[in-house]
């Protein structure tokens, strides 16, 4: 009898406690879940012969797109300007290997550039610039309120005080009842 209010005393503070901490995650508000600054695309170009950066701006079905104003700004924070051909192609001469952040009117994208001996096998000779106010640039998830459910699970997943509860009911509870067999064995 004493064994089992024993082991129902343990499961009722473990689960509270696992509700109490749990319940500091999960009532923030939507406006805490979009703290993160979204992702710059970031790809690998190869320089040419002279520290040349080659790309096109294109439009989001692929057409190329002329006279579209390109900056590029350097590791540095110095800003260099060009603008699309016809065919929508654009250069920066005299680059050294670095990162570049070049941006249109309507994205931005990081680029390393690389001289050819350096470069990783799979980078670019010609960096692509996608220029579309309608283009959206992200991946496919579930719907708004899934998406909110689970962000709110990973956030108290992820809470250190949830992850301590586990951790000591994980513990804790086999213990409680190992005990609770060996009191019993003695009687």
């Amino acid at each position: 009898m004493r064994n089992s209010r024993l082991r129902n005393m343990i499961v009722r503070v473990v689960t509270a406690a696992t509700m109490v901490a749990s319940q500091g995650a999960l009532a923030q508000t939507p406006a805490d879940e979009n703290t993160q600054a979204p992702a710059v695309p970031s790809v690998d170009v190869i320089l040419s012969s002279g520290g040349v950066l080659h790309g096109y701006v294109v439009n989001g079905s692929g057409v190329p797109v002329g006279n579209v104003d390109v900056t590029l700004t350097s590791p540095a924070g110095e800003v260099v300007a060009a603008k699309s051909d016809e065919k929508g192609r654009f250069g920066f001469r005299g680059l050294q290997g670095a990162g570049y952040q070049l941006e249109t009117e309507h994205g931005v994208v990081v680029c390393r550039a690389w001289t050819a001996k350096a470069a990783p096998p799979k980078s670019a000779a010609t960096l692509l610039l996608v220029h579309d106010a309608e283009l959206a640039r992200g991946q496919w998830s579930a719907p708004p309120g899934v998406n909110s459910g689970v962000s709110r699970l990973k956030r108290a997943m992820t809470n250190p005080f949830f992850v301590a509860t586990v951790v000591g009911a994980a513990v804790a509870i086999p213990v409680a009842i190992h005990n609770a067999n060996k009191d019993d064995s003695s009687s």
